[in-house]
C-alpha cells in the first residue's frame, strides 16, 4: 500500500502462548442460543488451551457462537457494530473505519485472532477489521484488564476463534443485499457473497472460506448523502474481500496445524469531506458529503496473518499448546489537513506498515499433591517482534483550498512516524486450586520484558530528532476466586494487573525539538483492576451482575488540540454491568444488558476531572423480545438506548468534551427457514431516528467535518443455504 518497506528481520522460534488471558478457559458466560435467548452457556474455551469447568471461572464474560453471530449481522453494519450491541462493557460503534473511541470498561480491548495479538504500538484502530466475519466460529470477551496476557489488554480481551473444520464434509453459502429507504437505489446499495466447507479427511481436519464485499454510500433519515469520516476513514465505497484457511492432522496423542487469514478493502469514491462546515460554530450544522474527490491513494487495510500450531495432549501429565506466527498489516487514512497545528503544518495522508513475528506456548500441568484438592498449574513463555514505519503523503494547500476539499495533489513523500523496532518477552505461571467442588481458587504472575529501538531521524515539518532505545520490565499479578453457593449461582471476585507501553509510535511523530528518547519519561500505563460479581443460571432464568474499579498512578496520555499532553495524571474508572434473560415459553423471550461507566483523573492540584468522551461513554441499555409462531419463523426486535454525558463538558475538558445527547436506535429481523436454506430480512432503525452517535457528536476532528449523521432506515435480505 506504500512506497516504503520495512527493513527485514530474523525470525526465530520462540515458544509461549498469545491466549493467557484467557487461561481461566470455561466459562458460564452471557450469550445467545440458537433461538436468539441469551444464556449463560456451560462452555470449555477449547482455543485458550484450558478445560475448566464453567462454573469456576473468576471473570465477567461474553460468548457469541457462531449462530449467535450470523442472527446479530442481520442489524448489523460490520463486526464491531455487532459487538458494541451485544457485549456489555463495549461502548457503541463509531460508525467509521476504527474502533478509535470503542474501548471496554473505558480502555482498550485487546483483540486477538486465533491466538495472535493484533495491537500494534502505534495504534491504528483497526483491530475488529482484521478477519471477516464468515471466518469467525466464536467470539469470547473477558471484561477488564488482564495480568496473564500482558501489552494492551487494559480493558479487556476480545479473543475470536476461526473456523475450526473436522467432522462430515459441508457447505455454506451465503448471499446478501441491502439498500437505504431513504433514498433507494445505487449509490445506496451494498451486496455480500460468503463460502466456506468444513470437513475432515481421515485424520486430517480442514475449514476454508472466502467473502467479498460490496459497498456504496449510506444515507441519513432525511435522504442526505453521509459525509465521509476525515480523521479516520469510512468503509464508503469501498470493495473487500477475504480468504481463511485451516489444516490440522492429528496422530496418536498429538496434532500439528497451520492456517492463514488474508483481509483486504480498498476505497474508491467520489465523495468527499466538504470543508465548508469546519468554520461554523462545531456542532451546528452537519457535515456534507460534496462530489469530486481527487485522490490518488484513497483509504484501505490489508491483513495477512499466518500461524502454525502444535498440540500434544500427554507431556508430563498433563498438555503442550505451542504457536508460532507471522503477520503484515498495512492501513492508510484519509488526508487531514492539520495546517494549523504546530506540529504537523501539513495536509497530511498517513498510512501505517508493521511485520510482526512470534511465537507462543503454554504448559497445562496437574500437581499431584492431595486426591481430595485437584491443583493445576499453567506456565509458559510467549515473545512477540514487531518492526513497523508510518509514511505520509503530503499535499498542495492552494488545490485543496480552491476545490473547497476535494483535489489532493500530492506534493512529496515523508516519514511521520520514523522505523522502530519492539521486542516483547514474557514468562507467566498461572496455579488452580479446587479446595472444595463448589470453590475455585487461581493466582498468578507475568514477567514482562520490552525493548524499543529507533534511528536517527527528521519529523515532518524537519526538526532532527536523535535516535535511541527503551527497556521496560514489569512484573504482574492476578488472583481471583468463584464459589457457587447453590446450585447454579456463583459468586466470583478478581484483582489482576494490566499494562500498555505507551503508543511511543505517536510520541515520536510528534516529537519536539531537542527531543531525546533515552531520557524521556516514556514508561508503561500500568493499572489495578478489581471486579466482584454474581452470575446465575436457574430454570429459564440466566443472568450476571458485575462492578468493577480500575485504579492507574501513572495515567494514559491526552490530546489537547491535537498535541500529546506529557502530564501523566492518575486515573480511576468504574462501572457496573448488568445482563439477563428469560425464557417464558416456547415462543417468547427477552432479555437486554445495561452498562454505566465513570472515568475521571486528578490533576496536580487535586482537582478530578472527567475523562474525555472517546474513553467513558454514556449509559448504554440493550435489549429484545423475540417471538417464535411457528417452528419455521422468528421474528426479532431489539434495541439500544444511549444515554446522555456532559461530564467532560462541565470540566472544560479540550478534546473529546463534547456534550453527548441521548437517542435510542430500534431493529426488527426476521427469519423463515425455508425447505432448503434460511431467509433472513433486516431493518435497521425502523423509526428512522434522525441522530449522531456519540463518536460524531464528540467531533474527532473538533469541527463540524466530523460531525456525521447516522444512517436513517435501512433494510438487508440475505439468502443462506447448507449443504
Amino acid at each position: 500500500m506504500g512506497d516504503l518497506s520495512l527493513l527485514p528481520k530474523t525470525f526465530w522460534f520462540s515458544i509461549s502462548v498469545s491466549t493467557l488471558a484467557l487461561c481461566s478457559a470455561a466459562f458460564p458466560a452471557f450469550a445467545q442460543d440458537s433461538d436468539g435467548e441469551a444464556v449463560l452457556a456451560p462452555i470449555t474455551i477449547k482455543a485458550s488451551r484450558v478445560g475448566n469447568a464453567p462454573e469456576s471461572v473468576t471473570r465477567n464474560v461474553t460468548i457469541l457462537e457462531k449462530e449467535d453471530i450470523d442472527k446479530l449481522l442481520t442489524t448489523s453494519h460490520s463486526l464491531p457494530d455487532l459487538l458494541g450491541k451485544a457485549v456489555p462493557g463495549l461502548a457503541l460503534y463509531t460508525g467509521a473505519f476504527t474502533t478509535y473511541g470503542q474501548g471496554l470498561r473505558g480502555r482498550s480491548a485487546l483483540v486477538v485472532i486465533d491466538g495472535v495479538p493484533q495491537k500494534l504500538n502505534r495504534d491504528t484502530s483497526r483491530d475488529l477489521f482484521n478477519v471477516d466475519v464468515s471466518a469467525i466460529e466464536k467470539i469470547e470477551v473477558v471484561h477488564g484488564g488482564s495480568a496473564l496476557y500482558g501489552n494492551g489488554a487494559t480493558g479487556g480481551i476480545i479473543y475470536i476463534t476461526t473456523l475450526q473444520g473436522g467432522g462430515e464434509t459441508r457447505f455454506k453459502s451465503r448471499i446478501e443485499t441491502g439498500n437505504s429507504l431513504t433514498n433507494f437505489g445505487g449509490q445506496g446499495a451494498n451486496a455480500r457473497f460468503s463460502q466456506s466447507v468444513q470437513g475432515s479427511t481421515g485424520d486430517t481436519d480442514y475449514a476454508f472460506s472466502a467473502s467479498g464485499d460490496l459497498n456504496r454510500g449510506l444515507f441519513d433519515a432525511k435522504g442526505d448523502r453521509i459525509a465521509p469520516e476525515p480523521s479516520q476513514g469510512d468503509l464508503f465505497d469501498t470493495v473487500s474481500g477475504s480468504f481463511f484457511g485451516r489444516v490440522r492432522h492429528h496422530f496418536d496423542d498429538q496434532s500439528i496445524g497451520a492456517s492463514l487469514i488474508v483481509k483486504k478493502i480498498r476505497q474508491d469514491s467520489d465523495y468527499a469531506a466538504d470543508t465548508t462546515v469546519a468554520g461554523l460554530p462545531p456542532g451546528t450544522v452537519p457535515a456534507r458529503a460534496v462530489k469530486g474527490l481527487s485522490l490518488d491513494e484513497q483509504g484501505g487495510l490489508f491483513n495477512v496473518q499466518g500461524t502454525i500450531d502444535y498440540r500434544h495432549e500427554d507431556i508430563l501429565g498433563g498438555t503442550l499448546d505451542a504457536q508460532v506466527f507471522a503477520r503484515r498489516a498495512e492501513s492508510r487514512f484519509y488526508p487531514a489537513d492539520a495546517r494549523a497545528i504546530r506540529n504537523r503544518a501539513a495536509i497530511i495522508q498517513s498510512y501505517f506498515e508493521s511485520d510482526i513475528y512470534g511465537g507462543s506456548a503454554v504448559f497445562n500441568t496437574p500437581i499431584p499433591l492431595s486426591e481430595d484438592v485437584p491443583v493445576n498449574l499453567m506456565w509458559g513463555m510467549d515473545a512477540q517482534l514487531e518492526s513497523s514505519v508510518g509514511p505520509a503523503d503530503l499535499f498542495d494547500g492552494t488545490a485543496f483550498d480552491r476545490s473547497r476539499g476535494t483535489v489532493f495533489n500530492r506534493t512529496r513523500t515523508t516519514l511521520w512516524t520514523p522505523p522502530f523496532d519492539l521486542d516483547q518477552y514474557s514468562l507467566f505461571a498461572q496455579l488452580e486450586v479446587k479446595p472444595t467442588d463448589r470453590i475455585t481458587v487461581r493466582g498468578g504472575v507475568r514477567q514482562q520484558w520490552a525493548h524499543f529501538s529507533v534511528d536517527n531521524f527528521t519529523t515532518i515539518i524537519g526538526d532532527p530528532i536523535a535516535g535511541g532505545s527503551l527497556d521496560f520490565s514489569s512484573a504482574l499479578y492476578n488472583i481471583g476466586v468463584n464459589y457457587e453457593f447453590i446450585d447454579g449461582v456463583s459468586l466470583f471476585a478478581d484483582f489482576s494487573q494490566s499494562y500498555d507501553l505507551s503508543d511511543i509510535g505517536l510520541q515520536l511523530r510528534q516529537a519536539p525539538r531537542g527531543f531525546n528518547l533515552t531520557r524521556s519519561n516514556i514508561s508503561p500505563l500500568s493499572y489495578d483492576n478489581y471486579e466482584v460479581g454474581i452470575r446465575a443460571s436457574v430454570g429459564d432464568f440466566t443472568g450476571s451482575a458485575a462492578a468493577f474499579l480500575s485504579k492507574s498512578e501513572l495515567g494514559a496520555l491526552r490530546t489537547e488540540n491535537f498535541i500529546l499532553v506529557q502530564d501523566r495524571d492518575p486515573e480511576e474508572i468504574k462501572g457496573i454491568e448488568l445482563a439477563a434473560s428469560y425464557r417464558f415459553n416456547d415462543q417468547w423471550s427477552a432479555g437486554g444488558t445495561f452498562t454505566y461507566t465513570h472515568g475521571e483523573r486528578t490533576a496536580a492540584n487535586g482537582r478530578k476531572i472527567a475523562l474525555d468522551g472517546f474513553r467513558i461513554p454514556p449509559i448504554k441499555v440493550t435489549g429484545y423480545v423475540e417471538y417464535m409462531p411457528t417452528d419455521w419463523w422468528t421474528i426479532r426486535l431489539d434495541g439500544v438506548y444511549s444515554g446522555s454525558r456532559d461530564d467532560a463538558f462541565n470540566d472544560r475538558v479540550a478534546f473529546g468534551g463534547a456534550k453527548v445527547e441521548d437517542f435510542a436506535i430500534f431493529n426488527l429481523a426476521s427469519d423463515f427457514k425455508l425447505e432448503r436454506g434460511k431467509l433472513s430480512l433486516g431493518v435497521d432503525n425502523i423509526f428512522n431516528e434522525d441522530y449522531y452517535n456519540v463518536y460524531a457528536q464528540l467531533l474527532r476532528n473538533s469541527n463540524n467535518t466530523s460531525h456525521i449523521k447516522s444512517p436513517g432506515t435501512t433494510f438487508k435480505i440475505a439468502y443462506e443455504v447448507e449443504w
